[in-house]
């Protein structure tokens, strides 16, 4: 069953459980199912049927992926995202905060792994078609592997765009995308520089919409502001127009 169509009471459950038994998880360590129901029905006092179905919730969510004996568990990527945003529930309830726990505006110093995860909340089901990065490098295509891994959806079509930087080098970044990235992903994307790069770092949604961010993808250890924009919005309509503009007189990466 969906998590949108679960009982209240099983959904308040399986969050209280998670929050025992997942941040051993974390760092990619199994479960046994056995003994994680023994332990939810210690301390919350569940009946092992109960406790079951909790642990089981959990992979209908897609949170969890269980070993082909059923025996074992482990987080996925969405699992590990839905944990953060937890977290973010508890921190904003404790410390009186009023932003929207479902839709983190804010990136934080000390914090790239979940201002990953940050990135794909705001993306969330959306369809990434172009990106203008001025920096972007091989970490930057590192990144947007990782953020795949979170559950975001990237065009197989992908538009990059860049800039030619002195601490860049672009031969070994389309060497990366072209023999590396793209034959493991079975995608075509590419990526173009112009030299008026300016410092402006977006996406392009395949629905028009458009998600700024103030730093690159290649160091995200930053504070930073993020910002979703409805594809019909004057700002949305002017960025989609000039990522369109930039790629039609853009240059190739070197070969």
């Amino acid at each position: 069953m969906e998590w949108a169509m679960m009982d209240e009471g099983l959904k308040m459950q399986m969050r209280n459980a998670a929050m025992v038994v997942w941040p051993s998880l974390l760092n990619g360590e199994r479960a046994n199912v056995t003994l994680v129901t023994a332990t939810l029905h210690d301390i919350h006092w569940y009946d092992q049927f109960a406790a079951f179905s909790i642990v089981t919730g959990w992979q209908s969510a897609g949170w969890v992926m269980f070993s082909p004996d059923q025996s074992e568990f482990r987080l996925t990527p969405k699992g590990v995202e839905q944990f953060a945003r937890w977290k973010e529930e508890d921190r904003l309830w404790e410390s009186g905060g009023d932003d929207d726990p479902k839709m983190p505006k804010r990136l934080k110093a000390g914090e790239p792994a979940n201002n990953l995860r940050r990135i794909a909340a705001v993306i969330g089901n959306r369809t990434i078609a172009c990106i203008h990065d001025p920096y972007t490098d091989i970490r930057s295509l590192e990144n947007l592997l990782k953020v795949m891994g979170l559950g975001v959806r990237i065009s197989q079509t992908l538009m990059i765009l860049g800039s030619p930087k002195p601490n860049i080098n672009l031969r070994t970044v389309g060497q990366f995308l072209r023999n590396d990235l793209n034959v493991q992903n079975k995608s075509q994307w590419e990526m173009r520089t112009y030299n008026e790069g300016g410092h402006r770092r977006f996406v392009v949604c395949a629905d028009g919409s458009v998600v700024t961010f103030g730093l690159s993808l290649n160091h995200l250890n930053k504070d930073e502001v993020l910002e979703s924009i409805p594809a019909n919005d004057p700002h949305a309509v002017h960025d989609r127009n000039f990522f369109e503009e930039k790629w039609k007189s853009s240059d190739a990466l070197p070969t």
